[in-house]
């Protein structure tokens, strides 16, 4: 009698282990997938934030050029303006 109720208390043991192991497992697997799942995540924002400073900056590029464009402009205007006004009071 002894003996088969250290068997059953020896297995019980052994279950709860094998239980107890597998809850952890379960519970690591979860939190991996979480992790792997934030990651990924955290991945494609980071390609988009790359891929929308990328189109800034090619806006940028160009509102540099319009504005050097406008500055030339605006810098041959006050020229002419500057050789229209001494040729009238010359």
């Amino acid at each position: 009698m002894k003996r088969t109720i250290i068997a059953v208390a020896l297995v019980l043991a052994i279950l709860a282990v094998g239980y107890w192991g597998m809850a952890g497992w379960w519970q690591e697997n979860r939190e991996l997938n979480a992790l792997q799942s934030e990651y990924e995540s955290a991945r494609e924002q980071q390609q988009a934030l790359l891929e929308e400073k990328t189109a800034l900056e090619s806006e940028l590029n160009d509102l540099r050029e319009q504005n050097g464009d406008a500055n030339e402009t605006l810098q041959s205007w006050k020229a002419w303006k500057e050789s229209l006004e001494a040729a009238l009071a010359g």
